[in-house]
């Protein structure tokens, strides 16, 4: 007999809500805190051991990862859903109306249902220097912004003010910069990882961390096509009996920071000033199939991860003879 008891949560900054899940009968509801104290009376109100808990929650921004940490160092089953899924499965069920209730009832009904695969954390170091490549993404956005308003001033005495914070937040992304690269050259796993996707074509200093952060050893995913995936890199077919032939894309069901960061390197290689390089065979490959710049750079970028993942996950650098091989044997 299955012990299992199915939780779905919906949570948001400050709050969530919980519903366990009930074959028979009304399901059970009740809203906590998203702090520690919180965490610690879900698991009392649910009075079952943490280990006979399979616990299903939305990938809502970053709201859900402490939760998520703290669930699963309690040892229950802990899956992180994406939205577009959960939506999906809510309109198949006939939801006539959206709450945090009925949304937490649909994610523990999806769990009890569907048995979505446990949510593999990452190490600590890894998720440290995930949360400070964001830290940096955002300073730069705020600089540009900055530079940009700059440029339109008429005001000098503001053209000043705008400058001199602009030059500061510059100086705080280098300190920024020298801090990432020292926590990557610290760890071991991370920097053998590092040193090991050097060797890949197009990973340069700017993809390479968010890869490292990411992928980590290469355990984290069974293979190329998983990471693919979990970047939402998967084509999606829309065909339907002789009319209807829509055109291949990607599915971006998954990390949107993996696809920006593949996007430059595969442009270089794909349409850029290495389109010669590595890669030439596979991209010349899709143009003879008519494949447009686009679609060549799309290809490319899940080409590039995918190899990314074996690399990491042999422990081998990479071989461009055997990348040659294998691409002639396809």
């Amino acid at each position: 007999m299955d012990k299992t008891s199915y939780i779905g949560i919906d949570i948001a900054r400050n709050k969530f809500d919980a519903v366990i899940y009930r074959k028979t009968g009304k399901p059970r509801h009740k809203v906590f805190a998203n702090n520690l104290e919180g965490f610690t009376q879900l698991l009392q109100w649910v009075n079952t051991p943490a280990k006979n808990l399979h616990i299903g929650m939305e990938a809502t921004n970053t709201y859900w990862e402490d939760l998520a940490y703290f669930l699963k160092d309690q040892g229950s089953c802990v899956s992180v859903i994406n939205p577009k899924c959960l939506k999906k499965y809510g309109e198949s069920q006939n939801m006539r109306c959206k709450t945090d209730k009925t949304d937490a009832a649909i994610i523990a009904r999806y769990t009890a249902k569907e048995q979505p695969e446990a949510w593999k954390p990452q190490r600590h170091e890894e998720r440290t220097l995930l949360l400070q490549m964001r830290q940096l993404e955002h300073m730069k956005q705020c600089e540009q912004k900055e530079r940009v308003r700059i440029s339109m001033m008429k005001d000098a005495a503001s053209r000043e003010v705008a400058k001199r914070i602009a030059d500061y937040i510059q100086t705080e992304i280098v300190q920024l910069e020298k801090q990432i690269a020292a926590l990557i050259h610290a760890d071991k796993k991370l920097n053998k990882s590092a040193q090991l996707l050097k060797t890949v074509p197009g990973i340069g200093a700017k993809t390479l961390p968010w890869l490292v952060a990411y992928l980590g050893d290469g355990s984290r995913f069974k293979n190329g096509k998983a990471a693919a995936t979990y970047a939402g890199l998967t084509p999606i077919k829309h065909d339907s009996g002789d009319t209807v032939a829509g055109k291949t894309k990607i599915s971006k069901i998954g990390h949107s920071e993996i696809r920006k960061a593949m996007y430059m390197p595969a442009m270089i290689y794909g349409c850029g000033r290495m389109k010669d390089g590595v890669f030439r065979a596979f991209t010349q490959r899709l143009r003879v199939n008519g494949k447009c710049s686009m679609e060549i750079i799309t290809a490319l970028m899940r080409k590039m991860l995918c190899i990314a993942q074996a690399v990491l996950k042999s422990g081998q650098p990479f071989n461009p003879e055997l990348h040659e091989k294998s691409f002639n044997n396809a």
